[in-house]
């Protein structure tokens, strides 16, 4: 009995040895494991390196698994994740991302960090459609007027960038001038002086950036459509007056061009997307020629939207059109939002974006 009890006493024990060490086997995993997702400071820093390094997906993983742990309310991983998304070209993306950084900013350092990542993620867009920079300044005004500690020299840089596109070289050297005085050796000093010189001489205009308002112009009449009355292919006449209160898109076009029969596509499919909506119309403006020309080629290529033919160029002249084709997108109180010329699939999805932003939100939309 002795020797039985011996023998069991040696299994129990090897057992329990056994036991323990897959304990302590399953334990180290566990901690490898935890070890590799990392705590919110590592994945925080982790994110902000991978940026660095242009290394963008792995930078929006690490931002995102960072703000789960922080419920998705973090400031600086929304930041982090804006900057992955414009590092990736996706910029939609990354303006909800500032925006979302907006809403969980804890003070006015960190709102003002949120404007100007969002006027980054707005730049691009201003750049595709070459207008519109007015949108981008009203961030890095913000960013400015919040009076962050530290500061953000980079805000004044940028906001000179879309003054410059929005024809105010003046108010543009001022606040490059207050850039490079932050900045003197920033890596943006050089392309700031070149702005300075180039536009020196131009009518200043006071860099008081609490009392600057971005505006389309100075002269407002130049962003509004002249009168004007046609009648259309269909038979429906349109004027300035009838057109109040509707969101107009005026394409001029002309058979002959070739940009212009490659845009037809889109423009079909923006018919099509807004056909029920008596908010929004389409308006094809044609420089044909020769009318019967015009007539054959709209009808073989079915543009069953409202189509014009402008035999004298008499509204080609009146919008003061010199290259084909040109799209205006017109607001319901008669001023021009949008004016560019060609066409490509992402201008496709910012007009799609920006029609359904303004249509849902009413005409005084800024």
């Amino acid at each position: 009995m002795g020797r039985r009890h011996l023998e069991y006493s040696k299994r129990k024990r090897l057992s329990l040895t056994l036991i323990l060490f897959v304990l302590v086997s399953l334990l180290g995993s566990m901690h490898v494991i935890w070890s590799a997702d990392g705590t919110f400071e590592e994945l925080l820093e982790q994110g902000q390196a991978q940026i660095k390094s242009n290394q963008f997906t792995e930078a929006v993983d690490s931002f995102l698994r960072a703000n789960r742990m922080k419920n998705d309310g973090s400031v600086d991983c929304w930041i982090g994740i804006s900057q992955g998304y414009r590092g990736l070209n996706m910029y939609d993306e990354a303006i909800q991302a500032a925006d979302r950084a907006l809403k969980c900013a804890p003070d006015d350092t960190w709102r003002a960090r949120a404007h100007l990542e969002k006027g980054l993620a707005i730049i691009p867009k201003v750049d595709l459609i070459l207008e519109y920079p007015e949108v981008a300044e009203t961030e890095f005004l913000a960013a400015i007027n919040l009076n962050p500690n530290p500061p953000l020299p980079a805000a004044h840089y940028y906001l000179g960038q879309m003054l410059l596109k929005d024809s105010k070289a003046g108010a543009a050297v001022e606040h490059m001038k207050l850039y490079v005085q932050a900045e003197p050796q920033g890596g943006l000093a050089a392309k700031a002086r070149q702005v300075i010189d180039r536009n020196q001489f131009t009518n200043r205009t006071p860099a008081n950036t609490r009392s600057f308002v971005p505006s389309r112009r100075d002269d407002a009449p130049a962003f509004l459509i002249p009168d004007f009355s046609f009648r259309t292919m269909q038979g429906q006449t349109f004027n300035k007056q009838a057109l109040q209160g509707k969101m107009v898109l005026f394409d001029f076009w002309a058979s002959w061009c070739g940009p212009c029969r490659a845009s037809l596509p889109q423009l079909q499919q923006l018919h099509d997307h807004y056909a029920r909506d008596d908010r929004f119309v389409l308006i094809s403006i044609s420089a044909d020629r020769s009318e019967r020309t015009w007539r054959d080629f709209v009808e073989r290529a079915g543009m069953d939207w409202p189509q014009f033919f402008d035999r004298d160029l008499r509204l080609n002249r009146a919008f003061n059109i010199t290259s084909y084709p040109t799209y205006l997108l017109v607001a319901q109180d008669g001023s021009v939002l949008l004016r560019f010329s060609g066409w490509s699939g992402r201008r496709d999805e910012f007009l799609h974006d920006e029609i359904d932003r303004r249509l849902k939100t009413g005409p005084n939309t800024p």
